[in-house]
């Protein structure tokens, strides 16, 4: 792991210690991830991805994600890629309204 990033998560960690802190991390953020990328999955792209489908604004998020976390730990993008693939499903399936859209 980066140097920098150690020192960054270091520091988050030492920030973010409080079990109600960590609670709204836990629930919020994988929240906001899945209606953010459920509302840029309603807007296609004239392009297939093989297995995933049309292309959307929500994958190619996704992909720009992973080609940073990549470059900023690779040992951790394929995990994070994982996940973010969960909440675009999930996401992509919630109708409009639920999404704010």
């Amino acid at each position: 792991m980066k140097p920098d990033l150690r020192l960054a998560l270091r520091d988050f960690g030492e920030w973010h210690t409080s079990p109600l802190n960590r609670a709204c991390h836990d629930v919020g953020l994988p929240a906001i991830t899945i209606a953010t990328l459920g509302a840029l999955a309603r807007v296609q792209l004239p392009l297939v991805v093989p297995v995933l489908g049309p292309l959307d604004l929500g994958l190619l998020l996704l992909g720009g994600t992973l080609l940073f976390d990549l470059w900023l730990e690779w040992r951790l993008a394929p995990f994070v890629a994982g996940l973010g693939l969960v909440c675009w499903a999930i996401g992509r399936e919630l109708s409009p309204a639920v999404l704010g859209v």
